[in-house]
């Protein structure tokens, strides 16, 4: 059996399984033909070299897939930022991430306004606080979310389209 690629067809042929092989093909090794196959699936592309033989490449990028990529990536690292967040509050530490948030302003909702929580910090400690410490530790986590969400940039530019007062 003898392998074969064509590029104007884009495929693989075998001689001995495929009748119409056509004309533009070039001889391939099996273990060639292997590891193009491997290579197609992981996302790779089949190029031609200057003597017509298949290789594998990286497919080219778009600047619009570029762009797109870029801001996945800065999304992906944003959240990372905001699932770290740790404020303090009267000397204790609390994570800030998004559900740790909900869980404080809920926790502060619901309870009495002289009821002491049990809450567990930042460093896994346990602490008794207020309903008033949960909604500061929320809010500045917050706040601390809104930094990372929004480039300081941005906010510049927001801020120039009122007037101060």
């Amino acid at each position: 059996m003898d392998f074969y690629y064509s590029k104007e067809r884009g495929g693989f042929y075998i001689s001995g399984i495929h009748r119409d092989i056509p004309a533009d093909v070039v001889k391939i090794t099996k273990l060639e033909h292997q590891t193009l196959l491997i290579g197609l699936s992981e996302g790779k592309i089949i190029d031609i070299n200057e003597n017509g033989k298949p290789f594998l490449a990286y497919p080219s990028v778009s600047e619009e897939q570029q762009q797109k990529q870029k801001y996945e990536q800065w999304k992906a690292e944003r959240q990372a930022k905001v699932d770290t967040i740790v404020v303090e509050i009267d000397g204790m530490k609390f994570d800030g991430d998004e559900i740790s948030q909900e869980r404080m302003v809920r926790a502060a909702t619901l309870a009495s306004p002289d009821e002491r929580l049990n809450w567990i910090l930042a460093d896994n400690t346990v602490a008794e606080v207020t309903a008033d410490q949960l909604r500061r530790a929320a809010r500045t986590a917050g706040e601390e979310q809104v930094k990372l969400w929004i480039p300081q940039p941005f906010i510049e530019r927001l801020e120039g389209l009122w007037p101060e007062g």
